[in-house]
C-alpha cells in the first residue's frame, strides 16, 4: 500500500458470483481464489496485480503456482503482477508469474520442493 500508484485492494472471497477463480490441477481441476486483487495507477491507466500469500506449509503451493503460471500464459498481458508470495524464515518471497522465465520454470513443477528451490533461486 506504499508504493506508488497504490490505488486500492480487493479482497478476492472464495465461490462468489463476483471472485476471480483461476483453476489448478493436483488430483483433477480444483478453483484458486487469489487473496488479493490489487488497483495501481500507472501513468493515465490502472494495472491490476494478483497477489497470494501462501502459508508455505500447505502441500498444494506449487500446483496453485502452475495454475497461476498457466492463468498468466493466457491472460498475463492483461494484468501487472501475478505473485504467489509467502513468508518464511521471517523473510517474504515472491514469484511473479508475469516474469517469463518464473513461468517457465513453474510449468515445468511436479512438486512442493521445486518450488522450494524457485523460492529460494
Amino acid at each position: 500500500m506504499q508504493e506508488k500508484g497504490f490505488v486500492g485492494w480487493l479482497r478476492n472471497l472464495p465461490r462468489r458470483d463476483w471472485a476471480l477463480c483461476i483453476p489448478y490441477e493436483l488430483g483433477g481441476t480444483k478453483p484458486f481464489y487469489p487473496d488479493f486483487i490489487i488497483a495501481r495507477k500507472k501513468g493515465t491507466t490502472f494495472e491490476v496485480d494478483i497477489l497470494e500469500p501462501h502459508d508455505h506449509s500447505r502441500s498444494d503451493t506449487w500446483a496453485k503456482a502452475k495454475g497461476l503460471a498457466a492463468f498468466a500464459d493466457l491472460h498475463g498481458m492483461e494484468f501487472g503482477r501475478l505473485i504467489i508470495a509467502r513468508e518464511k524464515d521471517n523473510r517474504f518471497q515472491k514469484l511473479d508469474m508475469n516474469d517469463k522465465n518464473t513461468r517457465q520454470r513453474t510449468r515445468n513443477m511436479q512438486s512442493q520442493n521445486e518450488l522450494e528451490s524457485l523460492f529460494s533461486s
